[in-house]
């Protein structure tokens, strides 16, 4: 339905807005973390969730191409070892300590970021912002007004609580 706004008559409009709740900002947080802090307009905390999981996932990932490395390198010096000399033998057993050590980073990593987005997803949940609800009192008023000049049309909105 239109509204005509002539300037004559007064007019009466509903707006419905749609309630933010706590379950759509955790899905939010969910799906990419810190979104559901921006939509419960916590900018601050969007910004630093997005960036501390960005940051871990950076740090796992570099875990994780750092534990492929020792793997192929202690792969290689598998492949290597034609003999059993003790020299070899404790070279393939350092690396397989270091394979060991990249592994461990590399899980510890993998926790970081799901400890990291699972809290953010809590956040979320927990630190959800009271918004209240939007009301006028008898004596408040909506006040619509139009300025029709050059051949523009403005309109403005005020709301007094």
């Amino acid at each position: 339905a239109d509204i005509l706004l002539t300037g004559t008559d007064e007019k009466t409009m509903m707006i419905k807005l749609k309630r933010r709740t706590r379950t759509k900002a955790a899905l939010r947080s969910f799906v990419f973390p810190g979104w559901g802090h921006f939509y419960s307009k916590r900018k601050a905390s969007g910004i630093l969730f997005t960036t501390v999981v960005a940051g871990a996932g950076a740090y796992a990932l570099f875990t994780q191409l750092d534990y492929k490395d020792e793997v192929d390198k202690f792969n290689d010096l598998k492949d290597q070892l034609r003999t059993l000399s003790p020299e070899k033998l404790q070279e393939l057993n350092d690396q397989f300590g270091k394979v060991e050590d990249a592994d461990d980073r590399r899980k510890r990593a993998f926790v970081i970021l799901g400890s990291v987005w699972v809290y953010n997803i809590l956040d979320a949940i927990l630190f959800f912002p009271d918004f209240g609800h939007i009301e006028l009192s008898k004596n408040k008023q909506v006040h619509i007004s139009q300025n029709f000049s050059n051949d523009t049309v403005k309109f403005g909105l005020s709301l007094e609580f």
